[in-house]
């Protein structure tokens, strides 16, 4: 493969390859283009064939009902779909004086509808991640026969015997929870923020959004000034391991991505066991 200076980079077929009769095509093209607005009109002018779909070109693609819109289906654009090897989620600060209640974890969790959440951010054709890493993975198989995820299911009365349990009735004595959002709220995003304020603000609990740079996420999250975030991870490598590293503390460069500052000497070891 090589990469020319315009942000090219180019794959092309190994005639001598072990596998009689493949690859299958002669060449493949990904170009590096900054602009999500340049890598629409390419698309559409024909220029790109592969389009990725994110939150903010979904509309404009599908209709309410998931398909593909009329225009774009007489031009031959067709859908394919798959589990993205990517995973979005909310994480708290183990370190803050409440957050390191776990009854007070549990209760916001519970306190979330989470296909509401979702499907506000992400349309109607999206995944709830029972785990921690994307089920394109074969390790998926082997939670095939666990128990639901317990805390995935809204469930507003729990949440509120938790908070009491937690010596906090009502939210009583509690903050107002910053939630971190390490970029710009598109529409889509404000939408399901507006849904986690809503549902939490039933439980007794208050949040509001902070939006900002990644490099100024990543200070306040070496200082330990987050507390919950919102926060987004792709497969740097196709291997379960790149996402359990978020979990890993001690002295360990994996320990940057774990914002919430999670430390568990059990998971440490058997991630180190894993990782080899």
């Amino acid at each position: 493969k090589s990469k020319d200076a315009l942000g090219t980079v180019r794959m092309v077929k190994n005639s001598t390859y072990r596998i009689p009769g493949k690859p299958l095509i002669d060449e493949l093209r990904f170009e590096h283009i900054p602009s999500l607005d340049d890598r629409a009109a390419r698309f559409h002018n024909g220029d790109l064939h592969i389009l990725d779909v994110w939150s903010h070109n979904h509309d404009d693609l599908f209709d309410r009902f998931g398909k593909v819109r009329s225009r774009y289906r007489k031009k031959g654009v067709r859908p394919a779909w798959g589990t993205e090897m990517e995973i979005s989620y909310l994480f708290f600060n183990f370190k803050n004086t409440f957050l390191a209640k776990t009854k007070i974890r549990q209760a916001i969790c519970l306190a979330l509808d989470r296909h509401a959440f979702v499907k506000a951010a992400w349309g109607p054709v999206y995944k709830l991640a029972d785990l921690p890493f994307p089920s394109t993975f074969p390790e998926t198989a082997l939670f095939d026969h666990q128990p639901p995820f317990k805390f995935g299911k809204r469930n507003l009365q729990e949440a509120k015997r938790l908070l009491a349990a937690a010596g906090h009735p009502g939210g009583k004595g509690l903050p107002e929870f910053v939630v971190d959002f390490p970029g710009h709220l598109g529409e889509k995003e404000k939408a399901a923020f507006a849904i986690f304020k809503r549902d939490l603000a039933l439980a007794g609990l208050k949040v509001q959004m902070r939006e900002g740079t990644f490099e100024g996420f990543i200070e306040r999250s070496k200082r330990g000034d987050l507390q919950i975030g919102w926060v987004r991870w792709y497969a740097d490598y196709p291997d379960v391991e790149n996402f359990l590293l978020l979990f890993r503390s001690a002295d360990s460069p994996a320990a940057n991505w774990n914002y919430g500052g999670y430390a568990s000497e059990e998971y440490d070891r058997l991630y180190d066991r894993m990782a080899k």
